[in-house]
């Protein structure tokens, strides 16, 4: 198992709202595979609905295998959420 890429947020955004501007699509990180929450890095929509996050990785692998074989071996309570989507494997965690 081999991460590709690790990417640490100070604060990201979560919004489950399907008129998202093109503007804030700019900023668009995933979408989750467990609610189709949208992650973003910056808010532009200030009149859309979201949530703040803190402390938060974004983990990207090669493959799906190689990513579940890191949830497998993570605690359960430490993931935010996956992306398993378009030949993109990525796991947002909480930053222990």
């Amino acid at each position: 198992m081999k991460i590709q890429k690790r990417t640490l947020y100070d604060t990201l955004y979560i919004s489950s709202d399907n008129n998202i501007s093109v503007e804030q699509m700019n900023h668009f990180l995933l979408c989750g595979d467990s609610n189709w929450e949208y992650y973003f890095n910056k808010i532009i929509d200030t009149k859309s609905d979201y949530e703040i996050l803190h402390n938060i990785e974004l983990l990207e692998f090669d493959n799906q295998n190689s990513a579940e074989e890191y949830l497998s071996i993570t605690s359960p309570d430490l993931i935010q959420d996956i992306s398993f989507e378009n030949n993109f494997f990525g796991i947002l965690k909480l930053n222990d």
